[in-house]
């Protein structure tokens, strides 16, 4: 699996520390992909949003949708405020957005 781990240490010298430990973990779409599992007024489920880098080196937000239709698993990467489908081909890694 593809996963690549950053781990930063973000302090300040007064001895504050804004953020402990933080940890980023890329995933690979071939092995892995965000969970969909809100429901709504759309087809099947959606996943929180996630960041993604394109394969062109630059890097959007999107969101999941997973589910079945006419028979048919389908799972589908969006990303722009009306939501245009991204091309999974297009999908080099994707992390979680922390909280």
């Amino acid at each position: 699996m593809e996963n690549n781990t950053l781990n930063t240490d973000l302090s300040r010298n007064d001895g504050n520390t804004m953020l402990d430990d933080v940890k980023i973990i890329w995933y690979s779409p071939e092995r892995e992909k965000p969970l969909c599992y809100k429901s709504g007024n759309w087809d099947g489920k959606r996943s929180d949003q996630v960041l993604v880098e394109l394969k062109d080196g630059n890097y959007i937000v999107a969101t999941c949708y997973e589910g079945f239709m006419d028979n048919s698993h389908f799972f589908d990467w969006y990303h722009g405020v009306d939501e245009w489908e991204l091309k999974e081909e297009e999908v080099r890694r994707w992390m979680k957005i922390p909280d």
